[in-house]
């Protein structure tokens, strides 16, 4: 082997040096890496927070405006006008299922693995 394959005359000058936590010497304690974690959910925390704020602003809302209750007027015109032709759903009024018959049955696991319980068409296996 010639000089440089052994290393002695190689330029490690330009080269980028990386941190191997194998021959990081350093040991962190159970207490350190604690508080590590705090201080980084701390950081993510407020970067979360000031994201929240711009989108906000962005959106016309003064930052901590939001109290939980969505706005009564967030649909666009046509939705508007549609909602005001067919009036508020009824949830209480029997389901019109037109001629065709209905039977609930039990819960059965579909072809996507969702799960199914309710009425069916009688003699189908349509929902």
């Amino acid at each position: 082997m010639g000089a440089c394959c052994q290393g002695n005359t190689v330029d490690h000058k330009g080269d980028i040096q990386t941190l191997d936590h194998r021959t990081n010497n350093y040991k962190f304690t159970a207490r350190q890496l604690a508080l590590l974690i705090k201080v980084q959910a701390n950081i993510r925390g407020y970067l979360t927070r000031k994201r929240i704020r711009s989108i906000q602003i962005r959106a016309g809302m003064q930052p901590g405006e939001y109290d939980g209750e969505m706005p009564h007027d967030y649909d666009n015109p046509k939705v508007q006008q549609i909602r005001e032709e067919l009036g508020e759903f009824d949830y209480d009024e029997e389901t019109n299922y037109g001629s065709q018959q209905v039977e609930a049955r039990a819960m059965v696991e579909l072809e996507n693995n969702a799960r199914y319980e309710g009425e069916w068409i009688v003699g189908s296996d349509i929902r």
